[in-house]
């Protein structure tokens, strides 16, 4: 090949171009050929002579999905979408597609009160139910009586609970 064609990766060994987008276009679809890689090395996708913006741009998109741990995906089956951390606030997702809203715990659609999915909040329901702990009717959390009267009234401000 002319070396005109050909790009070298970081383990030296030299590739045709073509062969390059290829590979990386592969890496976008395969979990398993990402990063795209030589001798196990990962092969550098910026945007310059060797790949297309728009390569680039996909292949940043998909390090980000494959780098999140417990990724979120839109629960609208016809959509699917990856829901980036950036669109996640406290436990709903919202996807960037179609904006459908998503649990991230139970990856269903977004519902009302503590999810029957997310064991950590179950189990401290669990915990308070033992205790004879109760929930604050204005945020939903857990709260202790240490003293006073058994009377609560719901407060524009609940100074038991800051949200």
């Amino acid at each position: 090949f002319p070396t005109c064609i050909l790009s070298q990766s970081p383990c030296s060994h030299y590739y045709c171009r073509e062969w390059l987008v290829g590979l990386v276009s592969s890496s976008l679809h395969d979990e398993s050929l990402f990063p795209p890689r030589c001798y196990g090395q990962d092969i550098p996708v910026e945007t310059g002579s060797r790949f297309p913006p728009t390569l680039v741009g996909q292949f940043r998109a998909k390090k980000l999905e494959f780098d999140t741990p417990n990724r979120t995906y839109c629960s609208e089956p016809s959509c699917s979408t990856f829901v980036p951390p950036a669109f996640i606030r406290g436990d709903v997702g919202r996807c960037p597609r179609c904006s459908q809203t998503t649990c991230v715990h139970c990856k269903g659609s977004s519902h009302q009160g503590v999810c029957p999915g997310d064991s950590a909040s179950q189990e401290a329901l669990r915990l308070a139910k033992e205790n004879g702990w109760q929930r604050c009717y204005a945020y939903e959390r857990v709260v202790e009586l240490n003293h006073g009267c058994y009377h609560i009234s719901a407060l524009p401000s609940c100074s038991y609970c800051i949200k």
